[in-house]
């Protein structure tokens, strides 16, 4: 079930008319798709909260494109920039991109850690650089987050390859990177660096 929004086509232009929606309590923005571009206002208060929901910006809208009261054209769309006051932080400007059911999109999903790694318990240090992961898949399939249970993980390097995508999902993040780290305690390394040398 798609997450619906309501646009009204924009026909004038500029930051005095920008002023002017802002104070009917509307935002401009643009539907892009190849070749074309769309004007359209949106309330940014129905917006906040289809990007408050959990897929965030990752969140396939149907957007309703009305003319004078009346739907023009209803199409699926995902955010693809939303510039916002720096201060007060409410949206300015958003652009839309449309999208298909039956074509791939890339998208950028938190990554996130469960469990307690035994390498941890031991004194590591879990350091997580790794805050989100591009992946490409069909938009209705495109997860909450990717999640690694580090359980098993030991100290050293995790790499994103090695990270198990859900079926439909392919990883688009550079395989080699490091996700998560763990590092042994001082004496623990130091130890591990003796034996090495008398190995």
């Amino acid at each position: 079930m798609s997450i619906q929004l309501v646009a009204e086509v924009r026909t004038d232009s500029g930051k005095g008319a920008a002023r002017r929606l802002r104070r009917a309590n509307l935002i401009p923005g643009v539907v892009y798709a190849k070749g074309e571009s769309q004007a359209v206002t949106v309330s940014p208060k129905e917006l906040s909260k289809i990007l408050l929901g959990s897929h965030r910006r990752n969140t396939v809208i149907e957007l309703d494109v009305q003319e004078g009261g009346s739907s023009k054209e209803k199409s699926l769309v995902m955010v693809k920039d939303l510039q916002k006051d720096p201060i007060r932080r409410h949206a300015l400007h958003v652009d839309f991109i449309k999208v298909s059911k039956d074509v791939e999109v890339t998208a950028s999903v938190p990554f996130l850690t469960t469990g307690r790694s035994q390498a941890v318990v031991q004194g590591g240090k879990l350091q997580v650089p790794a805050r989100f992961l591009r992946i490409r898949c069909f938009p209705q399939n495109i997860p909450e987050n990717i999640t690694l249970d580090i359980t098993e993980v030991g100290f050293g390097a995790f790499r994103a390859g090695s990270v198990q995508m859900p079926e439909g999902v392919t990883l688009v993040e550079d395989p080699h990177a490091t996700v998560l780290t763990i590092k042994a305690p001082r004496g623990k390394k130091a130890a591990s660096e003796e034996e090495a040398a008398e190995g």
